[in-house]
């Protein structure tokens, strides 16, 4: 689908003289145009109480009949008012234009064609020649401009192909803003690249790892308020966590009772990554019970030595 200037001003002219009745205009827009044709869709407010007049339309009659009739009218019109021009005719073309000062709107009235065709006329017979690439996309006017300028403004939204004009086509046609959408940019951290704490900058090599890491526990800070054995860091401690299941693991493996392991966990904010439950796995003996069960085994192991050795 094609849709030029004229298309456009062609349109300005219907909505332009709809606006001179009680009939508003809320919007038109051009849905196809052919040299024969112009189709179009026009959305109007018509007045409950309003007064149209509306003319009758005659039966349609033969179609070669409807031709003589026009060009015996045409012919009778020509003799009735001589200054009807020829539109073909670069003389008349000329002299109407030069009668117009340039006007082509004006111009136009001495034939018995559109305005457009006139233009076409004049720019094709070498009469005119737009002084820009808009006048010869638009060719518009200050005439017509001004009697288009004086309607209600009307948005005439084109479905044009890529050969349609980019330029505006007159006063009634509003190009409709463009809207930009800025999409924001997302950083996304890879998982195996780890954590790194904003705070002080220290890289963890998993989320888990950085989780009670506060600003006591951050390098060149206060520090955790919790003594730590010896050898153990925090890393240590939250590194156990992450892989034992229960608070009497976590005791085990950094050597410390379950009591002391609840105090440091809690104290480095990794108390609720485990259960407060002693050690399903390992039993935990202290050194005394350690003695009292080897002494236990031995005395056994002599009682019975002698109980058999009596019986033998």
């Amino acid at each position: 689908m094609t849709v030029n200037a004229d298309s456009l001003r062609h349109l300005a002219a219907v909505v332009d003289e709809l606006q001179e009745t009680p009939i508003d205009v809320d919007g038109a827009r051009v849905l196809n145009a052919t040299d024969d044709e112009l189709r179009a869709q026009v959305a109007l407010t018509i007045p409950m109480d309003a007064t149209l007049e509306i003319g009758e339309v005659d039966p349609a009659e033969d179609s070669s009949d409807g031709v003589d009739e026009i060009e015996e009218d045409e012919k009778a019109d020509r003799e009735d008012n001589p200054e009807v021009l020829d539109h073909t005719s670069t003389e008349d073309l000329q002299y109407a234009y030069d009668e117009a000062d340039g006007r082509i709107s004006e111009a136009a009235e001495h034939f018995e064609v559109s305005y457009s065709a006139v233009f076409k006329r004049m720019k094709d017979h070498g009469v005119h020649t737009p002084n820009s690439t808009a006048e010869r996309d638009t060719a518009t006017e200050d005439d017509t401009t001004e009697s288009l300028s004086e309607a209600r403004t009307v948005d005439l939204e084109a479905d044009v192909a890529d050969d349609a004009p980019e330029t505006d086509a007159g006063d009634d046609v509003q190009d409709e803003p463009e809207t930009e959408i800025e999409a924001e940019s997302i950083t996304v951290d890879a998982i195996d690249d780890g954590v790194t704490c904003d705070g002080c900058g220290e890289h963890f090599d998993s989320r888990e790892a950085l989780q009670g890491h506060g600003p006591k526990a951050c390098s060149g800070g206060d520090g955790p308020d919790v003594e730590l054995p010896d050898g153990v860091t925090p890393d240590d401690v939250r590194a156990v966590v992450a892989e034992c299941e229960t608070l009497g693991d976590v005791g085990q493996e950094i050597g410390v009772t379950r009591g002391r392991a609840r105090t440091i966990t809690v104290a480095l904010g990794c108390y609720g990554d485990v259960r407060d439950v002693p050690s399903r796995d390992r039993a935990s003996l202290t050194p005394l019970q350690t003695v009292g069960l080897g002494v236990i085994a031995v005395l056994t192991f002599w009682v019975l030595l002698a109980f058999y050795g009596v019986i033998l």
